[in-house]
């Protein structure tokens, strides 16, 4: 069975799913992230785990996920369904008011 069946039958253990989050594959960062709304995930590990892919904004082959939208993006959108304060967060702070919006409208589509 590979990872992403794995993540949706729900065979895993929450560290199996901290660990995938080291993963460079954006589907399977994709696959996790929704795995981790979908149950609302708030365990600490995998909060820093998020916290940490929120820095991968650059538009390399291996952090583009959906359109412009970039790993960093969907982990930061992550974040914020999730319910954590971003703007507590240095890679959100960094961000200027257009890429924020993006932000907002990702946590709120149902793209994630």
């Amino acid at each position: 069975m590979t990872l992403i069946e794995n993540i949706n039958n729900g065979q895993y253990e929450l560290d199996d799913l901290e660990n995938y989050l080291s993963a460079g594959n954006a589907i399977v960062l994709y696959n996790r992230m929704r795995e981790i709304i979908d149950k609302k995930i708030t365990n600490p590990s995998i909060v820093q785990a998020l916290i940490n892919i929120s820095g991968r904004r650059e538009q390399t082959l291996e952090d583009k996920m959906l359109g412009f939208y970039t790993v960093g993006d969907f982990a930061l959108a992550t974040l914020k369904k999730l319910g954590i304060d971003l703007t507590s967060l240095k890679e959100y702070t960094r961000l200027d008011s257009f890429e924020k919006e993006l932000i907002d409208e990702l946590a709120e589509s149902g793209d994630l």
